[in-house]
């Protein structure tokens, strides 16, 4: 039996360009050239969460053969005040670079206040030519337009549910766990398409070496969505409002809109294409737009579970 102390997303995580899944063929191919090139511009990676932005960020730096003192990484949902860009970021630029570029990635940069992202925008006006920002984002639309326009976007989408599924299954035989291809199914489903979700949820779900149902343990933040459906297919809204407000938090609500309409259509009222489906994919599409629009996410998701179960 194998230990499992390692995160598996970190073990598993590519070491080069080669091992990275690439979703889109065009990605890969302006990837290759900025590679073969050496010579990359300012990115701005957006996208799905735990598509693989960072780690395409970092391998970047590692294909160029940077220096790691001259790459400095922050994490923006952490470390997004004025100051931060003020202070650390330019007396990091502010110096030579050891090798041919200095690279500033920041993760998570729609977490950066508007101020900070102008103070961000004139940096990248200044910089010096041996200075390249990479940031990744999920809501790109948080990004201020002064500052996406100086940025060469690459946006993630969704990868094939297969790959997934065929990485995962890589990883639980690789760490020798028994599995059956429909458990393992079920998880990729619901933590689809965040690829670092469905390799952190089959580790905790590993026990001695072998994966657990699903359901084995519906206290678990992902596995709530599971019995959503079955709560919505029966009209019971009190219970399904209960379950999604005693698990989602922050940002995770927006992925309740993604998980329904990715998933809707697997509740028998809502098959694919009948008038109930269309219905619902409206009403989800309604509510996902009033996300961004008022304060109390909650109400907002305990309106749409009514209306779901209304039809």
């Amino acid at each position: 039996m194998k230990q499992t102390s390692t995160l598996w997303c970190e073990k598993y995580r590519p070491q080069s360009i080669s091992d990275y899944i690439f979703h889109d063929d065009t990605h890969k191919k302006i990837i290759t050239r900025m590679i073969s090139d050496g010579i990359i511009p300012h990115l701005l990676l957006s996208g799905l969460q735990g598509a693989g932005k960072s780690t395409l960020a970092k391998l970047l730096c590692v294909e160029l053969d940077l220096d790691p003192l001259d790459v400095l990484h922050i994490n923006a949902s952490d470390e997004n005040s004025v100051d931060i860009m003020r202070d650390n970021i330019k007396n990091f630029i502010s110096t030579f670079a050891i090798g041919k570029y200095k690279v500033v990635i920041l993760d998570e940069a729609d977490y950066i206040s508007q101020p900070g992202q102008a103070i961000l925008r004139h940096m990248l006006e200044n910089e010096n030519n041996d200075v390249r920002f990479i940031l990744t984002c999920n809501y790109e639309n948080k990004i201020i337009q002064p500052l996406k326009s100086r940025l060469q976007q690459l946006r993630f989408k969704a990868p094939n549910v297969n790959d997934i599924t065929e990485l995962a299954a890589t990883i639980l035989v690789s760490e020798d766990v028994t599995f059956d291809l429909d458990t393992l199914d079920a998880y990729v489903s619901v933590c689809y398409p965040d690829i670092r979700k469905t390799i952190n949820v089959l580790q905790q779900h590993t026990i001695n070496s072998a994966l657990l149902s699903p359901t084995s343990n519906t206290s678990e933040s992902t596995d709530y969505k599971f019995a959503l459906l079955d709560l919505i297919e029966s009209g019971n809204w009190i219970q399904a409002r209960i379950l999604v407000c005693d698990n989602v938090i922050g940002e995770e609500w927006y992925d309740l809109y993604k998980f329904l309409y990715e998933n809707l259509e697997k509740s028998p009222k809502f098959k694919a294409g009948n008038k109930n489906w269309e219905q619902g994919m409206l009403l989800i599409a309604e509510h996902a737009y009033k996300h961004e629009l008022i304060a109390a996410p909650e109400i907002n998701a305990s309106a749409l579970l009514i209306q779901l179960s209304m039809i």
